[in-house]
């Protein structure tokens, strides 16, 4: 079994579990096998404050009839979309469902991991996954500190740093995925286990506990 933790694609089989990630006016009328479903406003979709009413209420509905595994993916982009105050107010609005139904997040982030760390300071009750994971080792400290996991793609192939972070950090801090790449995560998963030297069908299981971990927050008391 391998685990997708973030794609823009269905799961392609029975032997990959991939949490598909979709806006929320595009929810599929049928959810494909070994598929689970997470829903969020992306921060480039922020820039009509109007669309994104709606689609905050799209995705509530969704939250609320227990048709999603997780809220994502959201967050902050300071490349692309509204301005950055806007996309806060969008995302902390997103994080207060999450909190609602006990859901976990999938978050999006570009050169504004300050601002995602102050609104984990505040929206601590379930889990989040920090998707596509490239900053470095200090910004992942504070992020593993408030219990956030990382996850890694394509970059793990490209990029030899990125295996030598990976090689740093608890076994039960991260997660893989494909992302929008196309890539094979089954190809993600072989170069992992090469790079840290260490069993397939244990990188395999260590990944399985992680997802598990991170699609079951505990409800406050």
């Amino acid at each position: 079994m391998y685990i997708d933790a973030h794609s823009h694609q269905p799961s392609p089989g029975p032997e990959i579990t991939t949490l598909w990630s979709v806006s929320p006016h595009a929810f599929p009328a049928i959810i494909p096998p070994h598929t689970l479903i997470a829903a969020g406003v992306h921060p480039w979709d922020t820039g009509d404050v109007a669309a994104a009413d709606a689609a905050l209420a799209r995705l509530e509905t969704l939250a609320a009839t227990n048709k999603l595994a997780a809220i994502g993916e959201c967050g902050l982009d300071r490349l692309r979309g509204a301005p950055l105050p806007q996309q806060t107010e969008i995302l902390r609005r997103q994080l207060i469902l999450a909190e609602r139904y006990h859901l976990p997040v999938v978050t999006h982030d570009v050169r504004a991991f300050p601002e995602l760390l102050a609104l984990r300071r505040i929206y601590r009750r379930t889990p989040w996954l920090i998707h596509g994971f490239g900053g470095n080792t200090a910004i992942a400290a504070q992020l593993l500190a408030k219990d956030c996991l990382l996850s890694f793609g394509v970059a793990v192939l490209r990029r030899p740093r990125i295996m030598a972070w990976i090689k740093e950090l608890p076994p039960a801090a991260w997660l893989l995925e494909t992302d929008a790449s196309g890539q094979d995560i089954v190809a993600i998963y072989h170069a992992l286990a090469a790079g840290l030297n260490i069993d397939l069908e244990l990188l395999q299981q260590r990944q399985l506990d992680n997802f598990q971990h991170f699609l079951a927050p505990v409800p406050p008391p």
